[in-house]
């Protein structure tokens, strides 16, 4: 553009003042005018040009390709090359040497304004190209993960430096090599051959593990995508991986993390039921009997003293029946203590008499209707699963009563398709997703990590104003009985 400063490098001293005053009428500056080689490149080196008009026969050693090669390289300097001959010989030189262009003397203004321009514009266009080329190459790099390009006929002609660590094969050894034996992974009864090359516009990832260059696996996360060009098509691939070793290392010790806090949740669940069938089968079998020989005795009182022979005090009859009315009310709460601990219907007559009993309880205290419906077959359950499903249905049934604001609830427990399922059901307001995603949810919780080392499911939904529904179920033969 103008303002731009030129340099003429021009051994005849009045064409290059010719060529001068075309450059200032053009309104471009001229930066100097210098008759050999190293005139040039000093002049090059102190005023920083944009462009210089070269002629091919310069006084000293070097001609002007020599000079134009070295202006570019060194200072990014484009040429145009001025001369005078038409020789095959020398557009053959122009066309293979590094000019941005050539004039053949003599020219006309308009001729060297287009030349300038069209220079300017190619420099600029190619300076930025090569800097994003040069970015792009860097932060390839410089990336963590790591990157294999590969042509058409799928042999490798690029790594970066992660891509040399992660597979243990150095550039120099790689590049012309089959991309699969660069990346050689195995995915089970899958390997590397035809991964590639099969591979369809767009991108997709996956886990392997990589057997590098010495033999050593290394697990991998990788996404592979075929290179398409509008006008050519598909003219190769690239392959973009990760070294997951460290990743690998701490989801295994967080799934033994979590299946050791499971066991121990397990452990003291189970621990916890024994301690609940101890406490009540002592309630119900000591307490019990106290209280009942305690109700015996003031039963015998009271017929002493009702009786006709001597009549006493009415105050004292009143007294020892309000005893009999208290002692009555704690037997019962002793028994409802005692069920609450451990029902002994679930020990005693099974999971369904149990349910079938916690249901019409639960009727009873709530005033909330609830139905049943019970089809289960002779095949018996094991304690372990039994307990389980009656806590589940415990837990459902406490949450209905607390925050579901429901008229009915339905229970239902069946087999089907090899499954023990159990499922209750209410009309409430609905749980919410924010209520089942909450943090301190543990009644919730407690339901899914009960049920989990049976593997079974436990799956909780809401709608707002249709109601909750559990719905649990669990294999009618676990593999082996697990500590709840």
């Amino acid at each position: 553009m103008p303002s731009d400063r030129i340099l003429i490098v021009e051994d005849e001293r009045s064409l290059a003042e010719v060529v001068e005053g075309f450059i200032v009428r053009l309104g471009y500056q001229v930066a100097g005018i210098a008759a050999s080689g190293e005139a040039a490149l000093r002049i090059a080196a102190e005023t920083h040009p944009a462009l210089a008009l070269m002629d091919l026969e310069l006084q000293g050693p070097m001609n002007g390709f020599q000079v134009a090669e070295l202006l570019y390289h060194k200072h990014d300097i484009p040429s145009i090359i001025l001369t005078g001959s038409t020789s095959a010989v020398t557009v053959d030189l122009v066309r293979n040497s590094e000019s941005f262009g050539y004039l053949l003397k003599p020219f006309r203004p308009e001729e060297l304004k287009a030349s300038i321009e069209l220079a300017l514009i190619r420099h600029g266009r190619e300076t930025h190209l090569r800097r994003s080329e040069q970015s792009f190459a860097a932060a390839i790099k410089s990336a963590e993960d790591g990157v294999v390009l590969a042509n058409q006929e799928g042999l490798v002609t690029f790594l970066n430096p992660a891509a040399e660590r992660i597979t243990g094969w150095f550039s120099a050894v790689a590049l012309g090599k089959r991309l699969e034996d660069i990346f050689q992974i195995q995915m089970g009864a899958a390997a590397s051959d035809g991964i590639f090359c099969a591979a369809e516009p767009g991108t997709f990832v996956r886990e392997a593990l990589l057997v590098t260059g010495s033999g050593r696996g290394v697990p991998v996360e990788f996404s592979a995508s075929q290179v398409r060009d509008e006008a050519r098509g598909n003219i190769g691939s690239v392959l973009v991986f990760r070294d997951v070793t460290t990743r690998k290392l701490y989801e295994a010790g967080l799934k033994q993390s979590q299946a050791e806090l499971r066991s121990l949740a397990g452990h003291l669940e189970s621990a916890r039921e024994a301690e609940r069938t101890r406490i009540a089968r002592e309630i119900h079998d000591e307490f019990g009997q106290l209280l009942t020989g305690f109700k015996i005795d003031l039963s015998w009182l009271e017929k002493k003293l009702a009786a006709p022979s001597q009549p006493p005090p009415a105050a004292l009859l009143d007294k020892v029946r309000t005893m009999m009315g208290l002692l009555g009310d704690m037997v019962q709460c002793v028994r409802r203590i005692s069920a609450e601990l451990r029902p002994g219907v679930l020990d005693d007559l099974g999971l369904s008499a149990a349910v079938e009993w916690q249901v019409k309880d639960f009727q009873k205290r709530t005033g909330v209707r609830a139905h049943i419906w019970s089809a289960l077959s002779d095949r018996p359950v094991s304690r372990t699963v039994a307990t389980a499903l009656f806590r589940v249905l415990q837990e459902s049934l406490t949450n209905v009563a607390r925050h579901a604001e429901a008229k009915n609830v339905h229970v239902r427990l069946l087999e089907a398709d090899g499954q023990l399922v159990l499922q209750i059901s209410d009309d409430g307001r609905g749980i919410t997703e924010r209520e089942l995603g909450k943090a301190g949810a543990f009644g919730l919780m407690g339901m899914r990590e009960r049920i989990f080392p049976l593997r079974g499911r436990c799956e909780i939904h809401g709608q707002p104003g249709q109601g909750t529904t559990v719905h649990v179920t669990v294999p009618l033969e676990p593999s082996e009985e697990k500590d709840l």
